[in-house]
């Protein structure tokens, strides 16, 4: 029993680098002797931009974790009114588990789903360690690269100008 599998991961491993080797050979021979180029990741890019699809994106999802109903609406109010992101999603059902002082630990929390752009992102991160209880939240910054082109316009146009200075936040 033991060959047989041994000889399908021989057989799996060879036709695997056999095939890496034709990707970096920069074409691959598709069913019907037909060959396919791989796309080169600059002209993968410049698709996308023509598409309306930026690199790296100047607006971001930001993930933060809350302990609870109450923290994750004050944090998610705050950011809008003072205009750090466009929309909020708090999304409840989370279950963390995770390294603290040693111990491994689970909670259950929520999740807020931040839509902004990222040249916000160091000032909404000062304010949610501001209004967060815990020591050392979760403030995760993922860049959108692509999407809905007036969806995208609408979180620049509800998001204040990084030069902006927010009036009343934190007093």
């Amino acid at each position: 029993m033991l060959g047989a599998f041994a000889s399908a991961c021989a057989s799996v491993s060879a036709s695997a680098s056999r095939l890496h080797a034709a990707w970096r050979s920069h074409s691959l021979k598709a069913a019907g002797g037909r060959y396919l180029k791989r796309v080169q990741p600059a002209r993968a890019m410049a698709t996308a931009k023509s598409n309306g699809q930026e690199e790296g994106g100047t607006r971001c999802v930001v993930y933060v974790t809350a302990p609870n109903e109450s923290v994750a609406q004050s944090i998610a109010s705050e950011l809008v009114h003072y205009r750090l992101a466009a929309c909020v999603n708090v999304i409840p059902g989370i279950k963390s588990t995770y390294l603290w002082a040693g111990k491994v630990e689970t909670d259950q929390e929520l999740l807020l789903m931040i839509k902004t752009r990222r040249e916000l992102v160091n000032t909404l991160t000062e304010r949610v360690v501001q209004l967060h209880p815990y020591d050392c939240p979760e403030v995760i910054e993922v860049p959108i690269v692509g999407g809905f082109q007036n969806y995208l316009k609408w979180i620049d146009a509800s998001t204040i100008q990084a030069s902006d200075k927010i009036q009343g936040a934190g007093e």
